[in-house]
């Protein structure tokens, strides 16, 4: 059975995020962090939004923000498209080929082109950029 790292994991570096934007403190995320581990079930915001430091909407807003920010190949990742390994491989093609990154982990067999266009769609909507026709 394939396991996967927690979603938090995954977003590795959301609590950098929201240190940055400066809507928590280091000492709330070092609460919410000794929460968390009492109840890993539970991701860095809820515990956060439980504790009172962050809003519900601003919760989503921040997420979006941080997940549009997230580079192709992170997206990838995060989505479980694609493993970290089969990232490095693309990336390592795009390098010696100087292709873009997506068509790299299509030509390796890494992901599809529907898949492709679905997570660019994605990343445009999370971005506030207008839908292609």
């Amino acid at each position: 059975m394939t396991t996967f790292p927690p979603i938090d994991d995954l977003l590795a570096g959301f609590g950098d995020f929201l240190l940055r934007k400066g809507v928590v403190t280091s000492a709330e995320i070092t609460e919410a962090e000794i929460i968390r581990a009492e109840t890993p079930f539970l991701r860095l915001g809820e515990v956060l939004m439980g504790l009172g430091h962050v809003k519900l909407l601003d919760y989503m807003a921040l997420l979006r923000e941080h997940l549009g920010s997230l580079r192709l190949g992170d997206y990838l990742v995060m989505r479980r498209i694609i493993t970290p390994k089969q990232l490095q491989e693309g990336l390592s093609l795009q390098a010696d080929s100087g292709k873009m990154l997506g068509y790299c982990l299509i030509q390796l067999g890494h992901c599809t082109m529907p898949q492709m266009q679905l997570i660019l769609a994605e990343q445009r909507k999370l971005r506030g950029q207008p839908e292609e026709t």
